[in-house]
């Protein structure tokens, strides 16, 4: 048998398939998301390099290492839009906070007049 007609095997391929799909479903998961951006970084290495060997003629699986490459991508890209949004998330909630704050302060400020306001007023009816 031929060198050509032998099955060349493309296990760099079949790891970043298998890393990508795993990057990929953790990215839709809430709350373990972001467990999913290494397996995708991961994935794209391996699929980028293993897509370099399939063209150079020395593995087959062109498929398994383009599947590993998009899924390894769009696992990424779900995770950096979800650090972003949460990162706007937290930025809203600090200005609601800060907002809360200040008028806090501004209630406790009346009513410190009003207690102040209300003595006085006490200080008046004694003199009576």
């Amino acid at each position: 048998m031929t060198e050509e007609k032998q099955k060349k095997g493309n296990p760099l391929g079949l790891t970043a398939m298998v890393l990508g799909i795993v990057a990929a479903v953790l990215a839709f998961i809430p709350c373990i998301g972001w467990l999913g951006f290494i397996p995708g970084v991961l994935a794209i290495i391996f699929g980028a390099l293993s897509l370099k060997k399939v063209n150079a003629g020395e593995a087959d699986g062109k498929g398994m290492s383009i599947a590993g490459l998009v899924c390894g991508l769009v696992a990424v890209i779900i995770n950096i839009a979800m650090i972003v949004i949460f990162a706007g998330a937290v930025a809203a909630v600090g200005g609601a906070i800060d907002g809360y704050d200040s008028v806090m302060d501004e209630a406790f400020d009346e009513y410190d007049n009003a207690m102040d306001e209300f003595e006085d007023a006490m200080r008046e009816l004694e003199r009576y």
